[in-house]
């Protein structure tokens, strides 16, 4: 679907085939020890992938 090249950085596109939802796998009491370890980085992340998925897309 895209055009070859032979320089980078290189556009690719896939199709995956995924289910339209997870379920839950942590057990009670992960998030407490999650944040008792993760370093201040991961959960800057984290929280950031957070924020971007609760806000509602603009068209």
């Amino acid at each position: 679907m895209t055009e070859p090249s032979t320089t980078y950085p290189r556009l690719e596109e896939f199709f995956v085939a995924a289910p339209d939802s997870v379920m839950p796998k942590a057990r009670k009491g992960f998030e407490a020890r999650w944040y008792g370890h993760a370093d201040d980085r991961l959960l800057a992340l984290e929280d950031a992938a957070h924020t971007v998925v609760a806000t509602p897309a603009v068209a």
